[in-house]
């Protein structure tokens, strides 16, 4: 199984982003923050058991920064060895 977790940076979905890796989940974490989206991410791969883990920026305030990020979700999840 698979999960994009917006807001993942801190509170409920950094939590929600740890508890998936630790059960074995592949976790796409999003951030507007890249310092903070960097500290959550090396956080998470810290928990994981064997978990793939990435982390991607974007405002989602900003609709072209929405589209952006959802284009590479796209493209990333066609790559991604296990079906992300």
């Amino acid at each position: 199984m698979s999960v994009l977790i917006t807001g993942s940076t801190d509170g409920i979905g950094l939590a929600t982003a740890k508890q998936l890796v630790g059960q074995g989940v592949d976790v796409a974490l999003h951030g507007r923050n890249p310092d903070k989206l960097d500290a959550a991410l090396a956080d998470v791969k810290g928990v994981s058991k064997g978990s793939t883990v990435t982390a991607f920026a974007a405002d989602l305030s900003d609709l072209e920064q929405v589209a952006s990020l959802a284009e590479t979700v796209l493209y990333w999840t066609a790559a991604a060895p296990r079906g992300f």
